[in-house]
């Protein structure tokens, strides 16, 4: 019970409805009840009716802006960075006696740090990006494992994955072909024969609240793969609200801004005191 009574205190939308938009709605309510109470006693004077409908457009533009400000600050707190990238530099250890490396390319990748860089009980695909080159080594590599380690502070295992990769095979003739067309690019130094990988290592992973993950651990299992570059891509993967507010912000904006700004129970309440208006009278 004191876990939910403070939820509904943090949550901002309670402490919009209870502590800005009831009163607002009470002086609203004052106003038109002062209004109505000098119309009918003939006070009908143009200024007056002015100057209530000023106050009357004011409040409610107040209002207005409070609401988008406040759904402004629930969307930064509410919804997580989309995209870390981190650089993934590759050591190895060469070999003594002859050219080449004797042991598969690793690497250490700091994703934080600070406690923790990925929001509790939010779903996150963690991709591998490589930037290969079209050699000759590469293409008779064929498939090779990449592997990742995802690591909390003090070295503590979260989460481990191993997926298979290669590059993508193409014909002499597709060779040829694309070589002839992009020549001038070649030559010119603007593009380059290499191929991108996308490993996808985790589809699905959450962190863990207790010991979340600082670093990665990244490990090719092939001591003949040549890589240029390479990239650690972790994108948080999207379900219900926080898949609404991210693909569709504008829908979502204006329905959670509605929600603050509540018109119909504001008119509601004015016709409630109008109808007990009427049956004093009566």
């Amino acid at each position: 019970m004191l876990e939910k009574s403070v939820l509904r205190f943090l949550n901002p939308f309670t402490v919009v409805r209870e502590y800005f938009r009831k009163p607002v709605e009470a002086f609203l309510v004052n106003q038109y009840l002062g209004y109505k109470k000098k119309t009918d006693e003939s006070l009908t004077s143009v200024k007056e009716l002015m100057y209530r409908v000023a106050i009357v457009t004011l409040f409610i533009t107040v209002i207005l802006w409070l609401s988008i400000f406040m759904y402004v600050g629930f969307y930064n707190i509410y919804m997580p960075n989309v995209t870390h990238v981190r650089p993934v530099h590759f050591q190895f250890k060469p070999c003594e006696d002859k050219a080449g490396i004797c042991s598969y390319p690793y690497a250490y990748v700091q994703l934080t740090k600070a406690s923790n860089i990925l929001m509790q009980k939010q779903p996150y695909r963690i991709k591998l990006v490589l930037e290969m080159p079209e050699s000759e080594v590469n293409k008779d590599l064929g498939m090779f494992m990449v592997c990742v380690q995802m690591r909390a502070k003090g070295g503590y295992l979260v989460s481990s994955s191993c997926r298979s990769a290669m590059i993508r095979y193409r014909s002499l003739l597709h060779r040829i072909m694309r070589t002839f067309v992009f020549s001038p690019l070649y030559l010119g130094g603007m593009d380059e024969e290499k191929q991108q990988l996308k490993v996808e290592l985790f589809s699905d992973f959450e962190d863990d609240p207790e010991k979340p993950a600082t670093d990665a651990y990244v490990e090719l299992q092939s001591r003949f793969a040549q890589v240029y570059s390479s990239e650690l891509h972790v994108q948080a993967h999207f379900t219900g609200l926080r898949y609404l507010m991210f693909n569709w912000p504008k829908i979502s904006a204006v329905f959670d801004s509605s929600s603050l700004f509540d018109e119909d129970a504001l008119l509601k309440e004015f016709q409630q005191i109008e109808s007990k208006e009427e049956i004093k009278k009566t």
